[in-house]
């Protein structure tokens, strides 16, 4: 009995302390990381979508309803030195006779931009290769989605073309060392033909500077003042000069409502074709924030087109309503006028909206 005891505490102890004594089992080894080539890349896409109801129109056939504009676009970092935006547009042009059934919609591809932007010089310096919107004026260089107003104002479509200006090349920007934003950009470019400038080749390209610069009169009043020029060839082998001036003034008070936007360009060319002289153009729209999320927009165009003595004018009403960045429903009035055309009235519904992501719009 005496000898019992000390076993039984003995094994009790054992019991009670054997579990802390045992070896800990070994942690699972983390993975190796893989290595990789090159940064995960987060890809921004979006897809906007432009619909149109044509409501008053000379020509009884464009009263339909019809997505007007489908566009795709793609941007991302390609590595630490470069990034690269792609915008693709899936286009209604016109419509055609089909097995004398009536008319068929047609839509055409066209690549709006495609470039690769360079940012490892420093400096101040920013380079960009690709086809990407020329530096003339403020308008040609937004998209479709960031106008105020329905289409490229008349001024821009006459010489540059109906979409604007857009062509390869290469293009290098310097942001001069001042305590206000002062840029200068140079272009190359090798576009297609249009009404002011043909028959361009690498041998004889477009040649395109702009100096643009910016004023923070305070919290909500912000305005960007730029100048333009252009001078490229002809197809008679002479060159054809564009000169333009741009404005767009800013009010923005925040959440308060109230907002305003100014934007005004001109721009006078020369054509270079043989009996032609110089032509002016321009316009100037206003658009104000009556209602939270309700605009209201005045715009009136001039414009001279180039190697003629035609002329045509517009005056425009528009109301839009911005539920979100992502949408809006605009109603857009227009009276035309010219020397060569019977004078008439447009009036157009628009919707247009925007899914998935997309780059900051430019001021």
């Amino acid at each position: 009995m005496p000898l019992n005891l000390p076993i039984h505490l003995a094994g009790a102890a054992a019991a009670l302390v054997g579990p802390v004594m045992q070896d800990p089992v070994p942690p699972t080894p983390e993975p190796e990381p893989v290595a990789q080539d090159r940064p995960v890349s987060n890809i921004q896409m979006s897809i906007v979508f432009d619909t149109r109801a044509v409501l008053a129109h000379p020509d009884r056939d464009e009263r339909h309803v019809r997505v007007n504009e489908i566009e795709l676009g793609f941007a991302s970092e390609v590595d630490p030195f470069w990034t690269a935006e792609a915008y693709i547009a899936l286009h209604r042009h016109h419509a055609h006779e089909k097995d004398g059934k009536g008319e068929e919609e047609e839509y055409s591809v066209d690549i709006e931009e495609a470039f690769a932007r360079y940012g490892g010089f420093g400096r101040g310096l920013d380079g960009k290769l690709g086809k990407f919107k020329a530096a003339i004026g403020r308008t040609n260089r937004n998209h479709r989605d960031q106008y105020e107003f329905l289409d490229l104002p008349l001024v821009l479509a006459d010489l540059l073309g109906e979409e604007g200006l857009a062509a390869p090349g290469a293009s290098i920007s310097y942001l001069l060392p001042t305590d206000r934003f002062n840029e200068i950009t140079f272009e190359i470019l090798d576009p297609d033909d249009g009404p002011l400038f043909s028959g361009a080749r690498l041998d004889d390209p477009l040649f395109v500077a702009r100096y643009r610069t910016f004023f923070d009169f305070n919290a909500d009043t912000s305005a960007q003042v730029g100048f333009s020029y252009a001078t490229g060839p002809t197809m008679d082998g002479d060159s054809s000069h564009l000169y333009g001036a741009d404005l767009a003034m800013k009010f923005q008070p925040g959440m308060r409502g109230g907002s305003w936007i100014l934007e005004a360009e001109a721009y006078g060319s020369n054509s270079g074709m043989a009996g032609t002289g110089s032509t002016f153009g321009g316009f100037a729209a206003i658009t104000y924030e009556f209602m939270p999320r309700w605009f209201g927009t005045v715009k009136a165009d001039y414009s001279e087109l180039p190697g003629t003595t035609d002329i045509h004018r517009a005056i425009g009403l528009g109301v839009t309503y911005k539920a979100t960045e992502f949408q809006h429903l605009r109603l857009e009035w227009q009276r035309v006028t010219s020397n060569f055309d019977d004078d008439h009235n447009l009036l157009t519904f628009q919707f247009q909206y925007l899914i998935g992501k997309h780059p900051a719009h430019k001021y």
